[in-house]
């Protein structure tokens, strides 16, 4: 049997390195044989194996060995792995092994085909009303049963929800990773050791509990609201929260009030049956909701025999993704002081091997706070967001011309505005777009800001607010934000609301341009939420893949090191890996390794 893989490090300083694919081969314990990578996350490598006695497929997770190392970890490994393979349901993957091989840690589950609910909604949008529910009410009846076994999931998503097409069931549920499960005991309240220091978040920003986005304690209606979440995902295509920052998220879940779904999706119609248990399931204090997914399931059993309606030719757009970060998970002290985004799940499109290990996190620290922004980004906003679109507030002042009388905004009427293209709005604006014209010296760039932080101008406020409820813009609005971006010279943000509505519509080309021309105007607003994201989403397009990553390198430079390194860690496509490495070889160095 081929020895484990370790680590070479060059000097104590280095961090350690592991290649996933110098495992192929290994034969772990005698009975599994490694035979391809299926993924790599924060947390381990999956592979597709082998039951050598069953010569049965299966997949093994096997911890990264920084983790596998950590005595501490390793207990908790053994422990979580014997409670999940006590966890045999027909809605919930199976755990059929685990152990420790040469000092690595491992589990073994069933080897999935199909795809996710986050790959359904991404790829066809909301299901049929119908399938939804039985969606919903496979998720609950996995959910229940953990229940009933002490143990919450944790971290209940779209993502972490799998779809088989099985002969007589084309979307049979198997509840994936319980990796951040904690065993939990009733009484006094002394459970099973935990991972993390007290006051430590764990989960996706997206479907968080209030009670676990503040770090206190949790129990199973921490899932009930997640699965609330999910519920809404599933009926509207978006989640009831859209934000660009993990903070912002945070707070809407801690203070905002479930929106209506049908305003979510033009054209949905809820029973107000199912509309109650929406709101039961997402209610802030835990008391008031569910006692847990049994009563829940209980609660959509008894719904209507039409408990909801969608009328297509009502639906006045296409149900668009929203712009954050779908499945991204926090570290976040209880303090406000964040530790970054950890990249533990793995999604593979169709072959999907689940690792119900959670037990790791990827620290990012100062970078992370810069290009996502920190927990108290924006202390002094409402939940909603909706303090800046006041229509009191003033215009804004050119940001390169203080003091200065702003110019007026153009009319909006739609008569003034007949027979404009959007391309010419652009074409005597002055602005240089080529992105080696940018500035190249790092050490005189200015600082990094969202320039959305500012109050917007009135003429661009309704504008931006579509975009960001993923309304989009008509050709007229677009000339309308146009013109605007030409009466402010100064402020990049008519550009910015631009560039997000291309990406959202999938015009890369036409979003590339307008991100080169917010950098010509204010490179400060590199700052911006969406800016390096969708940068690096486009930079993995073969389409616009070479202007969008010279855009990412000078404009970003060192900054992106750790969002290149992140997106290159989740990517599975061997190809835009390529383009990813590629990418990273061109940034220089950061600044603290320089120096």
């Amino acid at each position: 049997m081929r020895a484990m893989p370790r680590s070479s490090t060059a000097g104590a300083a280095e961090s350690p390195t592991w290649d996933a694919n110098e495992f192929i081969g290994t034969v772990l314990d005698g009975r599994y044989r490694i035979e391809d990578v299926l993924g790599t996350g924060g947390v381990g490598v999956v592979y597709r194996a082998e039951h050598l006695k069953l010569q049965r497929p299966v997949a093994v997770k096997v911890l990264h060995e920084r983790l596998g190392n950590i005595d501490e970890l390793r207990r908790r490994f053994e422990r979580e792995g014997q409670a999940l393979s006590a966890l045999s349901h027909p809605n919930v993957v199976s755990v059929n092994d685990y152990g420790i091989s040469d000092g690595t840690p491992y589990l073994v589950m069933e080897l999935l085909e199909g795809r996710t609910l986050a790959d359904l909604i991404d790829d066809d949008g909301p299901p049929p009303i119908e399938d939804a529910i039985e969606i919903q009410r496979q998720i609950l009846r996995g959910l229940a049963f953990a229940h009933d076994k002490g143990i919450v999931h944790r971290d209940l998503k779209a993502a972490n929800v799998f779809l088989q097409a099985l002969p007589d069931a084309p979307n049979h549920v198997k509840i994936l990773d319980f990796g951040l499960a904690k065993i939990f005991t009733t009484g006094d309240g002394v459970g099973e050791p935990t991972l993390t220091k007290s006051g430590t978040i764990l989960g996706t920003p997206a479907y968080m509990p209030p009670e676990q986005a503040t770090g206190a304690s949790v129990d199973v209606r921490a899932d009930v609201y997640s699965a609330g979440v999910v519920l809404f995902e599933i009926l509207t295509g978006r989640y009831p929260f859209e934000a660009s920052a993990r903070a912002e998220m945070l707070r809407a879940h801690l203070l905002t009030p479930m929106p209506d779904p049908e305003e979510w999706r033009p054209g949905l119609s809820l029973s107000p049956e199912l509309n109650a248990l929406l709101n039961t399931a997402m209610q802030k204090e835990r008391s008031d909701r569910f006692a847990d997914a049994a009563e829940m399931l209980a609660a959509l059993d008894a719904l209507p025999e039409t408990p909801a309606t969608f009328d297509a030719d009502r639906s006045s757009r296409e149900v668009s993704r929203p712009s954050s970060p779908r499945d991204e998970q926090v570290t976040m002290a209880a303090d406000g002081s964040g530790e970054g985004p950890l990249r533990a799940g793995l999604s593979l499109e169709r072959v999907l091997p689940i690792a119900a290990v959670g037990l790791g996190v990827i620290l990012l620290g100062f970078a992370a706070v810069l290009l996502f922004g920190s927990p108290d980004d924006g202390a002094g906003e409402t939940a909603e967001d909706e303090a800046v679109i006041d229509p009191a507030l003033p215009m804004l002042e050119d940001p390169r011309n203080p003091g200065a009388d702003p110019d007026p905004a153009p009319s909006l009427d739609p008569a003034a505005n007949a027979g404009d293209d959007i391309e010419d709005d652009f074409e005597d604006d002055g602005l240089d777009d080529d992105p080696e014209a940018l500035v190249d010296d790092a050490d005189a760039w200015p600082l990094a800001r969202d320039p959305f932080d500012q109050p917007l101008p009135e003429g661009l406020r309704r504008f931006h607010r579509r975009v960001r409820q993923g309304q989009g813009l008509s050709a007229r609005d677009r000339r309308n934000v146009g013109r605007l971006q030409r009466t402010m010279p100064g402020d990049a943000r008519a550009s910015l609301i631009l560039a997000h509505h291309f990406v959202d519509i999938a015009y890369f080309r036409d979003a590339v341009d307008r991100y080169e021309r917010v950098v010509a105007i204010d490179h400060s607003a590199r700052g911006d939420r969406r800016m390096l994201p969708d940068l690096l989403r486009m930079a993995q397009s073969p389409t616009v893949a070479e202007p969008a990553a010279d855009l990412i390198v000078h404009a970003f430079g060192s900054e992106a090191r750790t969002a290149v390194e992140l997106a290159m860690e989740e990517q599975t496509d061997p190809e835009k890996v390529g383009m990813l490495t590629r990418l990273l070889s061109r940034l220089p160095a950061s600044r603290g390794d320089r120096e």
